[in-house]
C-alpha cells in the first residue's frame, strides 16, 4: 500500500509533469510543472520549478532553490522560513488573486481583490 501510494505522491526528476487534482504531493528536481484545479504540492525541495499554477492550488512548502514562475486564480504557495535561502519571491509573476507567504521574512504577497487588514495578536 505505501508503494502504491508513494508512486502516485513522490515525485523525483519528472519534466512536464501535471497534477490537477489531489494532495499530498512531493517533488524533487522535478521541471516545468503545471498544477491546476485543487492540487496540493506538500513540498518542492532540490531544484524544482513549477512553471504554472491556477484554480485552487497550492504549494505548501518551497524549499532549496524551488521556482514558481507564473500564479493564475487564486492558487497559493507558502515559502519555508528555513530551508528556503535559494527561493526567490521576485521572480515569480502573480496574477488574478494568487498569493505567497514567505515565512522568511514574514511578509504576504498579494493581488487582485484582496484587502489588507493587519490584525495585532492581542486582536485575534
Amino acid at each position: 500500500a505505501v508503494k502504491e501510494w508513494a508512486e502516485k505522491h513522490i515525485f523525483i526528476g519528472i519534466d512536464k509533469l501535471n497534477l490537477t487534482d489531489g494532495s499530498g504531493y512531493y517533488l524533487k528536481d522535478c521541471t516545468n510543472v503545471t498544477l491546476s484545479g485543487s492540487s496540493t504540492v506538500r513540498n518542492m525541495w532540490g531544484s524544482s520549478t513549477v512553471q504554472d499554477m491556477w484554480g485552487s492550488s497550492t504549494v505548501q512548502d518551497m524549499w532549496g532553490s524551488s521556482t514558481v514562475w507564473n500564479m493564475r486564480d487564486s492558487s497559493t504557495v507558502q515559502i519555508a522560513e528555513n530551508l528556503s535561502k535559494g527561493v526567490n519571491v521576485k521572480t515569480i509573476i502573480l496574477s488574478q488573486n494568487a498569493t505567497i507567504k514567505d515565512f522568511r521574512t514574514k511578509t504576504l504577497y498579494a493581488v487582485g481583490d484582496w484587502k489588507l487588514s493587519i490584525k495585532e495578536a492581542s486582536d485575534a
